[in-house]
């Protein structure tokens, strides 16, 4: 399909005016509409949804179609994008107008709305603080009515690349190599397998427990690591290429198994996911425990919410004792993650996630993110390569539209007279064909640089 970024930025700058038009209002306006123009991410079509099934049947008419529970394909398609408890609430993003303190706002929503639970919080969110936690779909439309909420956004499911493949390193594709293949070095002598990036990255070059001659000795002594990923111990499976964790300990691919002769401290789990995951975290501290064996070494999970990965990456580092799920004594030189959400800015470092990973750093932690192994694949990334508008509102009239199906009638002249950018460094194509695969979700994200000139 074409995607028409002037359509995109239409729809974003729509729901920017209705978001600023809630904050100056206090939402009072929206009481009085079924599906306030607040709600975010989907979350209306799922109100638009459950209105539509709530409606009777005509006497003598057929039952109305529905996907999955839900009155439309779109809808379905949201619902199981998001993320969902067990009872059927979805977790959703409440943002704050300033004009209703954060714990005021917080006690009248528990007060009101019985579905409502609070997950996680951040109080010094653009200064105004949000509020994540579980709510019905029925009770949406109320929350995002109440004084003092400027948007109630859906929580999306996050992206956890080459999670069916987390133990991969480690497992039959991996190769064993022991003392006996290689008697100057002990390369087997972490776990049942040999983790290649102990040779790729040079660690056999500085670490004396894989090479007793090295000139110097970097183990991990003294190092605390923290990792951030879906789940580490959620999955049941117990197979030859994906062990559960017990089998780990027993096979000293963990920390603090029963026969560990290196460490005997297991990773620390400050919160593990609440549903069955794919345990991609414990696969990434098996990878840290093999790169620096004696290292301590934590997890969290990302999995609950943008407000919770952000409060969990905090935790980790063990600066900032009142955020829950701390755990004393842990307290992270190192955090990774391996996660990402949809909704995390691009293009500037403002996002819920951002300013934990903001805190941790200024506080000392180093902080790197390892989810982009879709970068180059799922991700347009170009130079801008400008075409200047013609005239016209369609490829017969307009130059700038020559080769697209775009049709400008009755869009708005201020969104694209600057002109468009060429998609084709080959050949002029200022629209873009995305092949999307089905309950796939598109996300177009933008920067805006300006420059400004002082006469001198």
């Amino acid at each position: 399909m074409k995607i028409r970024h002037y359509l995109s930025g239409f729809t974003r700058t729509k729901r920017a005016a209705a978001v600023a038009l809630c904050a100056g209002v206090a939402c009072s306006v929206f009481a009085a509409q079924p599906v306030p123009p607040n709600l975010g991410y989907g979350l209306d079509k799922l109100v638009e949804s459950k209105i539509a099934l709530s409606r009777p049947v005509a006497k003598g008419g057929a039952a109305p179609k529905t996907f999955n529970g839900w009155a439309t394909e779109q809808a379905a398609n949201l619902a199981a994008a998001a993320i969902a408890n067990e009872d059927g609430r979805f977790l959703v993003d409440i943002t704050l107008s300033g004009k209703v303190p954060l714990a005021q706002l917080r006690e009248t929503l528990q007060k009101n709305f019985t579905s409502f639970e609070v997950t996680s919080v951040d109080a010094k969110y653009r200064n105004v603080g949000i509020i994540e936690g579980w709510a019905s779909v029925e009770e949406s439309a109320g929350i995002a009515n109440t004084p003092g909420v400027q948007a109630v956004f859906l929580g999306m499911k996050p992206h956890t690349n080459g999670v069916s493949k987390e133990t991969a390193a480690m497992s039959g594709s991996a190769v064993k190599v022991g003392p006996a293949a290689t008697p100057q070095l002990n390369l087997g002598i972490v776990g049942s397998k040999f983790l290649q990036g102990v040779t790729q990255h040079r660690v056999d070059k500085i670490s004396q427990i894989y090479n007793p001659s090295a000139p110097v000795n970097y183990d991990g002594t003294g190092i605390t690591v923290g990792v951030m990923s879906d789940s580490f111990n959620r999955r049941a499976a117990n197979t030859a290429t994906s062990p559960n964790y017990q089998t780990n300990l027993n096979n000293n691919d963990q920390p603090g198994g029963p026969n560990s002769p290196i460490n005997p401290q297991p990773v620390i789990v400050l919160q593990d996911s609440t549903a069955a995951a794919t345990d991609e975290g414990r696969g990434m501290t098996e990878i840290v425990y093999k790169m620096a064996p004696k290292a301590k070494i934590g997890f969290a999970t990302a999995n609950l919410g943008e407000v919770n990965f952000g409060n969990n990456i905090r935790a980790l580092s063990g600066r900032f004792p009142s955020v829950p799920n701390t755990q004393p004594g842990f307290q992270a030189d190192v955090i990774c993650d391996d996660v990402s959400y949809g909704g995390e800015p691009v293009f500037q470092d403002g996002g819920v996630v951002a300013s934990g990973v903001d805190d941790v750093a200024a506080a000392g932690v180093a902080y790197f993110s390892s989810a982009a192994n879709s970068y180059g694949v799922s991700v347009y990334n170009s130079d801008l390569r400008w075409v200047p508008n013609g005239s016209g509102v369609t490829a017969g009239t307009n130059t700038a539209l020559q080769g697209t199906n775009v049709d400008l009638t009755g869009v708005p002249t201020n969104l694209y007279q600057g002109g468009f950018h060429n998609f084709n460094p080959a050949n002029q194509d200022t629209a873009i064909t995305w092949n999307v695969s089905n309950n796939a979700a598109i996300e177009v994200q933008w920067m805006i640089h300006t420059t400004t000139r002082r006469r001198s």
